[in-house]
């Protein structure tokens, strides 16, 4: 395929809330897409993950650089410019407020709020957390996270700590190297109760207690940058209603995040690649179906191999449960 759109409603570079660690999974993408060398060139190696029990025994297990950190920001900007020397075209500032449809219902195209219209043959939607054109009707369930910045902590270099700490419970609190002056703090908690409810936990409560249980030693004499800021991860068990006629949903969109960590990068990457690999295989086709069928025809069986426990929903050769 050579006629291909990316459109963002955002400018870059820009801004993106994250912990921004990216995993061994995700640096493996990276490689095969091109930009492995740049990444790691721009990057902070993790050489040390740190891993505190709920009764607060510790274990140091060696990461060898197997795990970096690059905000986000540096790492879309990577994907993008990358995008562009294969000749993608890039429009930015592009709010999509509708999918265009054919009289048959079949996907050929986005509206934009401001009346533009870019038609396609194929879509892939890939708009997030904050979907609005999923035919997911299912009740979302998510992780809410908090997490702020600090520059100058009296912390180990290259170390990355994960606390399984008992108010948190059962995720975790983290706190990620940026780079050799500048960490990340964070926590993770459930979204919602066993009824699907929402949890109504004091986010910033919470956070404060973890920060100054855990860090306030370190922070002593740090200056902390900008405000807390927070984001929900929309996860599933049972990756589903993914698909309609012309279009599929990648990332986060389509639920495809790690429900125990919060990590969604390289499984959006992940679930990316499927999409492209499915359009890649149907676009010679006269019907032009985009499905699960397609998704799972368009994955080797040595891919399944290798992600199957490490993509939610990536199970018997298709994306279908974790």
């Amino acid at each position: 395929m050579t006629d291909v759109v990316l459109v963002d409603r955002g400018w870059f570079p820009r801004d993106k809330t994250c912990g921004s660690g990216l995993s061994p999974a995700a640096l493996q993408l990276a490689e095969a897409l091109g930009v492995g060398e740049k990444v790691r060139a721009r990057a902070n190696p993790v050489d040390w993950v740190r891993i505190v029990t709920p009764g607060r025994e510790e274990l140091l297990l060696p990461a060898n650089s197997a795990a970096v950190i690059l905000l986000r920001k540096d790492f879309n900007q990577l994907l993008v410019e990358r995008a562009r020397e294969l000749g993608v075209r890039f429009h930015a500032g592009f709010r999509a407020s509708e999918l265009l449809r054919d009289g048959a219902g079949r996907v050929v195209g986005v509206r934009g709020f401001d009346g533009v219209e870019l038609r396609a043959s194929f879509v892939l939607c890939a708009d997030g957390a904050h979907y609005i054109f999923s035919p997911d009707r299912r009740p979302k369930r998510f992780i809410s996270t908090l997490m702020g910045w600090w520059e100058g902590a009296e912390l180990p270099p290259r170390r990355l700590n994960m606390v399984f700490d008992r108010n948190l419970a059962p995720l975790y609190g983290w706190m990620f190297p940026e780079t050799a002056t500048r960490v990340n703090i964070g926590i993770c908690v459930d979204g919602q109760d066993a009824r699907g409810q929402p949890a109504g936990r004091n986010l910033r409560a919470l956070f404060e207690r973890f920060r100054d249980d855990r860090y306030r030693e370190a922070l002593r004499g740090a200056r902390p940058l900008g405000k807390l800021k927070g984001h929900s991860i929309v996860f599933s068990t049972w990756v589903s209603q993914c698909t309609a006629p012309g279009a599929l949903w990648v990332g986060e969109a389509a639920r495809v995040t790690h429900n125990a960590t919060g990590e969604g990068i390289s499984q959006a990457m992940q679930s990316g690649v499927f999409a492209a690999d499915a359009v890649a295989a149907v676009a010679g086709r006269t019907d032009g179906a985009l499905s699960l069928g397609a998704l799972r025809l368009a994955t080797p069986p040595a891919l399944h191999r290798r992600v199957r426990g490490r993509v939610p929903g990536e199970s018997n050769g298709g994306l279908q449960r974790s």
